[in-house]
């Protein structure tokens, strides 16, 4: 799937150091995430296969080796009755912002999960994070909550706010989602 200059494509253990690169300056310079050690390549690496869920990046059309963002689910909560709702997280490089690609992930990523059975679809950003809210707003995901103060890092106190979509009919006896096969 090519529009503009990047690429999306199913990421692979392979990629633990190109997206641990994208990951680090939103861990390390931003409230964006309240992650506050940059994870290895090896913990990346590690956290992709534990997660039987969708994982992509984005490369740049010119070098697929460049990965300019990514995004993936995970479970929304470790309690059973929570399996039918997902998280999801976006994360892009400063030189790759603002052109689309946050759409686009979602455009890849929503079809998959509720082909897997998921139901809703959850995101929080930190706030302020305006084009965060908006690109979620964009795609249909609806304000659902906010918790001031959820966080402290880098010398101040952040809210978080809470984002769902529906992605799946809710009915009296779901079929279990089902993992993905890291081709979709």
């Amino acid at each position: 799937m090519s529009r503009g200059p990047f690429v999306i494509r199913p990421a692979t253990p392979a990629d633990a150091d190109g997206i641990a690169a994208v990951y680090a300056p939103f861990v390390e310079s931003t409230h964006v995430t309240f992650e506050e050690t940059a994870p290895s390549p090896a913990v990346i690496a590690e956290r992709m296969g534990r997660l039987a869920t969708p994982w992509y990046v984005a490369v740049d059309s010119d070098d697929s080796d460049a990965i300019v963002g990514y995004a993936y689910a995970a479970p929304y909560r470790p309690r059973p009755s929570y399996r039918w709702t997902i998280e999801c997280s976006i994360y892009i490089s400063e030189r790759a912002q603002r052109q689309g690609l946050g759409r686009r992930f979602y455009e890849r990523l929503l079809p998959v999960l509720a082909k897997l059975g998921y139901k809703t679809v959850t995101a929080t950003t930190a706030l302020p994070n305006p084009g965060s809210v908006a690109l979620h707003e964009s795609v249909g995901f609806q304000r659902c909550g906010l918790l001031p103060n959820a966080g402290y890092k880098l010398g101040r106190w952040c809210a978080r706010l809470f984002l769902a979509k529906v992605i799946g009919d809710y009915c009296e006896r779901p079929e279990e989602p089902t993992a993905w096969d890291g081709r979709a």
